[in-house]
């Protein structure tokens, strides 16, 4: 968290800067279409970079670990799939998310929620994209459930149509190192 939070601050500087300077040019440019066309393809990729990298310092901010506090889990996955989804589409995969139109709340803190299903999104992209590499046809589909009422508690479901987890990694899952 901390080192990513570092990142996150030291890239916001020169992206602010990157866009004001785009911003200038724009007005200078602005009899020639083409230079502006281009500045403004560029100005919304140095946007993109700036969400991308305030949606890294939301993710790594510290809350108070003492203090659960009521959260609806469609905020959680929204900020989960923020993480991976850059990732998820460059390799191919397909995200498909499936959430009730209400909120569905649970007391927790939404930063360790949101890194846990991070993890597990990233594991599951890892997982089909190596099946691509050995497969080219093969096309990566990750699912992400909220169901309200699983048992009477609400469920959040991750599945992939990778290979599976074989039997003799299985009891290394719960390894924080491990992947």
């Amino acid at each position: 968290g901390t080192i990513g939070s570092s990142i996150a601050h030291e890239l916001n500087n020169p992206l602010g800067g990157m866009i004001s300077f785009l911003q200038l040019l724009k007005m200078d440019g602005e009899n020639n279409a083409d230079i502006v066309d281009d500045i403004n393809n560029m100005e919304q990729a140095a946007q993109r970079c700036k969400e991308i990298v305030e949606n890294l310092l939301g993710f790594t901010r510290q809350q108070d670990n003492s203090e659960p506090r009521w959260i609806d889990l469609r905020d959680v996955i929204t900020q989960a799939l923020k993480m991976v989804e850059l990732q998820a589409r460059s390799q191919g995969v397909d995200v498909h998310v499936s959430v009730p139109d209400h909120p569905v709340e649970v007391e927790g803190q939404f930063n360790l929620l949101s890194q846990a299903l991070c993890n597990v999104l990233q594991n599951a992209n890892e997982a089909v994209a190596d099946q691509a590499e050995h497969d080219p046809r093969f096309v990566g589909q990750i699912e992400v459930r909220l169901d309200d009422a699983v048992q009477g508690h609400p469920a959040i479901t991750v599945t992939d149509n990778g290979p599976g987890i074989s039997s003799d990694i299985a009891p290394q899952i719960f390894n924080p190192l491990f992947t």
